[in-house]
């Protein structure tokens, strides 16, 4: 062990002419070999020092360690920042991912020194990125809590060679908890900056805004982390945190991008809560930025990416209204938080004007909505009357899911209009200026007038169904997308129902015309699939040759469009022929069934007949009436003589079906 100590007392007092002299002495007693470019020791960069040639040392252990620390010379050349050392090590075939007694290998100390140079010569030489010291910090671990003036460009460098985001140490915190707890603005900027899914992080904006880094919480917010977040190992929000550690500024951040003081985290605390504990001078503070919630609108975040919803148009800001439907919510506690049968949330959405939704509480209840895909909404409207039991202030949330988390689109305040008798129709009140997406909403009552309970007569949202905007992307005609939103056509099923000559309107180019036709129709087909047909108008019983029937119409499934056939089958074997008439369903609304009428249908030859309906694209479906067809004589033979002669050609019918 002589060399090697000597070795070791060498780099350490960074004596390079000592260093080189036991690498390589004066008296040959020694094995040196070049390792060839096939070797797996050499770096796969070209470019590292040394070049492709490396020379292996059989007469020393160029990696040996300290007793005390477990250090290698290449670790104490890097803790020395001596990068002649560090190159001359290496060129010798130091290995770049021995650790010391406490995991860390040379790369992590390269950082923790904020020696770019040493990192980018430990990196293209195979420097494990991703391993992971005692404490399970990575190199990335290290740089986002480092002090050092380069830990941007040592970051960069550490992404650029793969370093993991994702991963986390043995406190459970990942680069982006360790920037954001230790403040670090710009570390925090190049993790977002690297990958836009890190803003679904709920923990480093807890880490934040506990510290009181209102710079951190803002950025964290500018690109998209959720205000009303809850996260699942601490069990706690960023704005419960603010308030209990009394981070005013980092709660104040928060509540401008719509952080509820009324969200509850699983241990049931809400910040509105903890701020009433707080003593009587810091508690006033927060309870009254809190009530001045109501009075903001809430700011959206600045950088948006792929990941996260948006308008399907840039220019509009006020969408019509969508046709309301009871289904969008439901009476039970997944759903609503005040649940009665006789007046149910569900009241909200029937179009009726006179039925309210009852809350057996004067504030914080909720309902919430399942649009069933993404809509973006730019307004609500609230229709209500004249009474302390009408609404007052409520909020409108968007989740990812139906259990949230929430965040807070605007709050909004109503005025007692409209009429005392509640007998009479609701009058409505609009709120806009906002605009997010999501399938999943929520409608969060906070207080009305006074009254005991709570009652109103109904919801309307405004708003687009954002597959309008993904049908005209993948035509790559997006720009029509605004134009039939302002139409009217804001939701999918309008869009696959619209009228033809409307569809001429808003695409004045005819071979655009053809192209948005035939993929409307595509649609339709897979979205309205024809399951049976029924009778709303049946061909008569009786009628006399040649003369046209009374319209026929048939009856088919909400949406279809598709093609029937109407046909005649004779009943006597000597008078089997077919007359056959076409026509499509048509439908006006998506909750009406389909019609086909059938128009101009006569048969000119005397006998009986069963009548079918069937669809041309499903021929399995089909419909026949219930009665036969007897098509008479068009003589001027007296009633008498017809009814003998129908008498007749029925005997001979029954006679011919017994032989």
């Amino acid at each position: 062990m002589g060399k090697e100590t000597e070795l070791i007392k060498a780099v350490n007092n960074n004596d390079q002419q000592k260093l080189q002299k036991l690498l390589v002495p004066e008296t040959p007693t020694y094995n040196i070999r070049r390792i060839s470019r096939e070797d797996p020791k050499l770096p796969k960069s070209p470019s590292s020092p040394g070049g492709r040639i490396r020379m292996q040392l059989d007469h020393i252990n160029i990696n040996c360690t300290e007793k005390e620390t477990g250090y290698t010379p290449l670790i104490i050349a890097i803790l020395n920042e001596n990068k002649d050392v560090t190159d001359t090590l290496i060129f010798h075939c130091a290995d770049v991912n021995i650790a010391d007694q406490k995991g860390n290998t040379p790369l992590h100390y390269a950082v923790f020194a904020g020696r770019a140079d040493l990192v980018e010569i430990l990196l293209k030489n195979n420097s494990q990125v991703n391993k992971q010291n005692s404490d399970g910090n990575t190199p990335l671990h290290v740089a986002c809590q480092s002090e050092k003036e380069r830990r941007v460009m040592i970051m960069l460098k550490l992404l650029k060679y793969s370093a993991n985001v994702f991963l986390k140490n043995k406190n459970k915190s990942t680069p982006l908890d360790v920037a954001a707890m230790y403040g670090k603005k710009d570390a925090v900027s190049v993790l977002l900056d690297h990958d836009s899914s890190l803003s679904s992080n709920t923990s480093a904006i807890i880490e934040a805004a506990l510290r009181g880094y209102t710079e951190v919480v803002h950025l964290l917010l500018d690109y998209g982390v959720n205000a009303n977040c809850i996260n699942d190992i601490k069990e706690t929000g960023p704005l419960h945190e603010a308030t209990r550690f009394l981070r005013y500024d980092a709660a104040e951040n928060l509540i401008e991008y719509g952080a509820s003081p009324l969200l509850q985290n699983p241990k049931s605390e809400m910040p509105l809560k903890i701020a009433e504990a707080l003593p009587p001078s810091l508690s006033t503070k927060f309870l009254e930025l809190f009530k001045d919630r109501s009075k903001r609108q809430s700011l959206t975040p600045r950088f948006r990416n792929a990941g996260i919803s948006y308008s399907p148009t840039k220019h509009i800001t006020d969408y019509p209204l969508l046709p309301s439907r009871t289904e969008w919510t439901q009476n039970s506690t997944s759903f609503c938080n005040s649940c009665t049968a006789e007046h149910p949330n569900t009241n909200i959405f029937d179009g009726n004007l006179q039925t309210f939704w009852v809350i057996e509480s004067s504030e914080y209840v909720w309902t919430v909505l399942d649009l069933q895909t993404e809509h973006t909404l730019t307004g609500i409207t609230i229709y209500g009357w004249d009474s302390k039991q009408m609404v007052k202030r409520f909020e409108l949330q968007k989740g990812p899911t139906v259990q949230g988390p929430w965040t807070t689109v605007g709050c909004f305040v109503c005025k007692r209009i409209g009429s005392k008798n509640p007998k009479d129709n609701g009058v409505p009140q609009t709120f806009k200026d906002f605009t997010a997406s999501s399938r999943y909403w929520r409608y969060h009552l906070l207080e009305n007038f006074g009254g005991s309970c709570t009652c109103f007569q109904g919801l309307g949202l405004h708003g687009a169904d954002d597959r309008i905007l993904t049908f005209f992307t993948e035509l790559d005609m997006v720009d029509y997308a605004e134009q039939f939103i302002i139409q009217g056509y804001n939701t999918h099923t309008k869009l696959l129902l619209i009228y033809e000559d409307d569809l001429k309107k808003i695409i004045p180019d005819e071979n655009h015309q053809r192209i948005v036709k035939a993929e409307l129709e595509k649609e339709a087909r897979k979205d309205f699939q024809l399951k049976s047909l029924k009778w709303k108008h049946q061909p008569p019983c009786a009628v006399k040759q040649a003369v046209i029937f009374p319209d026929i119409v048939v009856k088919g499934d909400p949406g279809c469009r598709e093609k029937l056939k109407l046909f005649f089958e004779g009943v006597n074997p000597e008078r089997q022929m077919k007359e056959e008439f076409e026509t499509h369903l048509e439908t006006l609304d998506e909750n009406q069934q389909s019609l086909a009428t059938f128009t101009g249908v006569a048969i000119s030859n005397v006998g009986k007949y069963r009548c079918f309906v069937q669809s041309v694209e499903h021929p399995d479906i089909v419909l026949v009436a219930a009665a036969e067809i007897d098509i008479l004589p068009s003589s001027n033979l007296s009633s008498e003589m017809q009814d003998a002669f129908s008498d007749m050609e029925q005997l001979l019918a029954d006679m011919q079906t017994k032989m």
